[in-house]
């Protein structure tokens, strides 16, 4: 049944179904995200910034844990009559579907923050079209696709509906976090002696570290930055706002450039690149950008 599928796909496809599939699967990758989630962190609200990043990085860091666990290989890889495309976004394992759970995640957290019916109905047509995309394009199997559809939304649902309570109670909020970084400080601290003595790079991981390090480090900036900075986001005009993503992204993007020029090609350089990163986003931007007034320090409203 998966083939029949996969293979009705590859019958009908055109260079302007390629083309259409390639933008519907760009949806779920970490450009769009990025930028969504920087707009509302640096510009509109911090919370809101807070809860899509995070439900979406534990749902990837999950997702990459099950794909190393089951290691199973694409459909281009297996069936010889079909072909793949758009390989560069095909690095890891296939299953659940990277990008069909990430855009089910970020779009089920959106529908689950904004209770507007337009944007509802834009964010399930956003999920069902990347998860189709991924079967156009030959680089998932119809399973991974559905498994990345139920994980995630039910992982999405479960953790903004957290976040969203802990949130008033900052002491509970900093225990979740210190309690996921510990989670995945182990996790890494494993895979890192298994890559060492056992898998020595006869497995897919790096994806797996690059979610790990983007997650300790947005997760460390979140829980240093309130103590630090305790910017606030919806503050300034809104050139202002739009000033600071500007500023804010173009860090991201010379980081990323830069790091990877820097350091060698290896597992550790992506944790440690991707790390900076997140500390970037959540905690050294804001930082710098109090210092020179592009955020404004939080007000508390007393009793």
């Amino acid at each position: 049944m998966q083939t029949i599928l996969l293979n009705f796909f590859q019958s009908i496809a055109s260079p302007g179904l390629d083309f259409l599939a390639e933008g519907m699967t760009m949806l779920g990758e970490t450009g769009v995200y990025i930028l969504i989630i920087a707009s509302f962190f640096w510009g509109i609200s911090k919370k809101t910034g807070m809860i899509l990043s995070s439900t979406l990085l534990i749902s990837l860091f999950l997702n990459n844990l099950l794909k190393i666990i089951f290691h199973s290989p694409r459909p281009f890889e297996v069936l010889d009559n079909l072909e793949g495309k758009r390989l560069e976004t095909a690095t890891g394992y296939s299953f659940p579907s990277g990008h069909t759970q990430g855009a089910s995640s970020f779009y089920t957290t959106l529908i689950y923050l904004f209770h507007n019916r337009m944007l509802r109905i834009l964010c399930i047509l956003a999920i069902l079209m990347v998860g189709i995309s991924r079967l156009y394009l030959g680089v998932h199997w119809p399973v991974d696709v559905l498994g990345g559809w139920i994980l995630g939304i039910t992982s999405a649902w479960m953790i903004a509906s957290l976040i969203d309570r802990l949130w008033e109670v900052p002491e509970k909020l900093d225990r979740f976090l210190l309690i996921f970084i510990l989670l995945v400080a182990l996790a890494v601290m494993v895979m890192v002696l298994l890559e060492l003595f056992l898998f020595k790079d006869s497995l897919k991981r790096d994806d797996f570290f690059k979610g790990s390090g983007l997650l300790l480090g947005c997760f460390t900036g979140f829980l240093v930055e309130r103590r630090l900075t305790d910017f606030d986001a919806s503050q300034g005009a809104p050139l202002l706002k739009i000033l600071r993503v500007v500023i804010g992204l173009a860090g991201v993007a010379l980081l990323q450039g830069g790091l990877k020029m820097l350091l060698p090609d290896v597992f550790f350089s992506h944790l440690l690149r991707y790390g900076i990163m997140g500390l970037w986003i959540t905690l050294f931007f804001p930082w710098f950008g109090c210092r020179i007034h592009l955020f404004s320090k939080r007000i508390l409203k007393e009793n």
